[in-house]
């Protein structure tokens, strides 16, 4: 069975139907501004003739038999809306929730700030209609709090079919000033959904400021940011968490790329930054690292901002033999 995929210059694809209309296949390509369609013909010696695709065994004329694999990606860092190509039945997707903003500091108080959490991911592989349009919601980071001001919380990366949440990597919950509970991160959820990790969550002492929590993994979680030192390393390929901060801004929780699973990141140490897994980026001071990281807190006895959690992503990707969490997951 030969298996035949045609790409343009231009990195667009070029679909061979299956010639269940006419007696050959034919062939789409893009005129520059539409795509049109070409009957695929050869020239006899004096006429153009429509014919199936052959090819000579050594012996023979055998009518190619082909399956059409329309292979693809798109990588979504804002809302928007996804049609299924022509010919494709099946996607594969991951979503990734953004992170929670760490809260700020105020001089002499010495109660705790926290961290925000970090975005959840989560991944699937299901059946989709060509041409049927899937909603995409990307989550945004939560902002940071301005000195003696909570974070605030990030939002859900969501694929939706209608009223359905396919997948659903949620945000982190933003930290929150003079307090040393946990601040969680987001869940990874959908009726599609076949795995994924939360979100870091983040802490903090009666004398520090809580590092931001890690993105989740693809097969487990974010580390958590640390409540007075170190905070813990990413599970299944998640961001670490970022360490604890005893004097200044804080430090962010690591981010988790999407393109497919990969190494987990570690925790930073007191008054260091998470890193990133799977390719994400690592945390800055004080905010989390790109995608989904937790910020880091203010230190609880500086007049200061806590950091930013960053947003989230959707990526989607078609063809045959590929899926998530890391089976010919890069660009194609």
């Amino acid at each position: 069975m030969a298996n035949i995929v045609l790409r343009s210059p231009t990195g667009k694809d070029i679909i061979l139907s299956d010639g269940t209309v006419t007696t050959g296949g034919y062939l789409k390509y893009w005129t520059g501004s539409a795509w049109a369609v070409k009957t695929l013909k050869y020239w006899n010696g004096s006429v153009w003739v429509q014919k199936p695709l052959k090819y000579w065994d050594g012996s023979t004329w055998i009518q190619v038999q082909y399956n059409i694999n329309v292979i693809g990606q798109q990588l979504f860092t804002a809302n928007g809306s996804f049609t299924v190509p022509e010919n494709v039945t099946q996607i594969s997707a991951v979503t990734v929730g953004g992170g929670g903003g760490g809260a700020g500091g105020e001089s002499g108080r010495d109660s705790g700030v926290t961290g925000g959490g970090g975005g959840g991911l989560a991944y699937g592989t299901f059946a989709v209609t060509p041409g049927e349009v899937l909603t995409i919601v990307v989550g945004t980071g939560g902002s940071g709090g301005t000195a003696t001001n909570n974070g605030t919380a990030g939002t859900a990366s969501t694929i939706a079919r209608g009223g359905t949440v396919l997948l659903s990597g949620g945000g982190g919950q933003g930290g929150q000033v003079e307090s040393t509970a946990t601040r969680t991160g987001g869940t990874s959820t959908g009726t599609e959904r076949e795995g994924g990790g939360s979100g870091g969550s983040s802490s903090a002492t009666a004398n520090t400021g809580g590092g931001g929590g890690g993105a989740g993994g693809y097969s487990g979680d974010g580390g958590a940011g640390g409540s007075s030192g170190a905070g813990s390393n990413g599970t299944g390929g998640g961001g670490g968490g970022g360490g604890a901060t005893n004097a200044g801004q804080g430090y962010g929780g690591g981010g988790v790329g999407v393109l497919g699973e990969g190494t987990s990141g570690t925790g930073g140490a007191l008054n260091a930054v998470g890193t990133g897994g799977s390719g994400g980026d690592n945390a800055t001071r004080p905010a989390g690292g790109l995608y989904g990281g937790g910020g880091g807190a203010c230190d609880d006895d500086t007049d200061g901002a806590g950091g930013a959690g960053r947003p989230g992503a959707v990526r989607i990707i078609w063809g045959s033999g590929r899926s998530y969490p890391n089976t010919n997951t890069g660009d194609l």
